[in-house]
């Protein structure tokens, strides 16, 4: 029989922190999940910076048989403001999962996240957080893709 779980279970679950073992840190730091929600609220801010793309299709065609073809596209992407939005998502990220009931002597700022830690320790904390909230696509996930089989 599986666990029935209720509303309070599950918001438990989003708030409870876990000990995460970080190898470029050499040691473990409690972070908790993010919900959908914030991860949401997240990847809107960074795909705000990505910029316009448009698509203009023309074709003509005689009864229901598409005869010629023409697609017209433009894209304006600032590389240096997405990349920007990259790391600073990258950092608030890392800092929301900071804000947990056992960092909670430890006040974290998005400026101690830019200070404190380099990159690659940057990089494997969002990785982390992105694993403990159900959002990393893995090896497996991609062989499943139909284009792959």
């Amino acid at each position: 029989m599986s666990n029935i779980l209720t509303k309070e279970d599950i918001i438990g679950g989003i708030t409870k922190e876990q000990l995460c073992r970080i190898e470029s840190l050499d040691g473990s730091i409690y972070l908790r999940p993010l919900s959908e929600s914030e991860i949401s609220k997240l990847r809107e801010e960074e795909a705000d910076a990505y910029g316009n793309f448009e698509t203009l299709e023309k074709s003509q065609t005689k009864g229901r048989r598409q005869i010629k073809g023409e697609t017209e596209n433009k894209a304006k992407i600032n590389v240096q403001k997405t990349m920007k939005s990259t790391n600073e998502v990258r950092r608030k990220k890392i800092l929301m999962s900071l804000d947990n009931e056992s960092n909670k002597k430890d006040k974290w700022t998005l400026q101690d996240i830019g200070n404190i830690f380099n990159e690659k320790q940057v990089l494997e904390l969002a990785e982390k957080v992105d694993e403990i909230s159900g959002v990393n696509v893995t090896d497996e996930d991609v062989e499943d893709f139909p284009e792959n089989k």
